[in-house]
């Protein structure tokens, strides 16, 4: 597995790549872990909640999906809806 060599103290953006690949292989709860290690890294990358929401939406996790929907409106100074819109074209290959 491609997760076990990669360390703490890899980028976020490491683990951001990582699930997208995931979600992209449709693999929700590795998206999910890669994202979540992203964001113990960085908290302040809206891509990774977007992601994060891709997966818990993929998952039908509604609680974590609105925490992360939550959390890329802000930061992306945004509407709620528009993270949903947002979140559907990074989830899609060569978004």
């Amino acid at each position: 597995m491609l997760e076990s060599g990669l360390g703490e103290a890899t980028p976020a953006a490491v683990w951001l790549s990582l699930g997208k690949l995931h979600l992209f292989q449709s693999q929700w709860a590795r998206a999910q872990q890669a994202f979540e290690r992203a964001l113990a890294l960085n908290p302040f990358l809206p891509e990774v909640h977007l992601g994060l929401y891709a997966a818990a939406q993929a998952q039908n996790d509604a609680a974590l999906a609105q925490r992360a929907q939550e959390a890329a409106a802000i930061l992306l100074q945004t509407s709620p809806q528009a993270v949903v819109d947002m979140a559907r074209a990074f989830s899609s290959p060569g978004g």
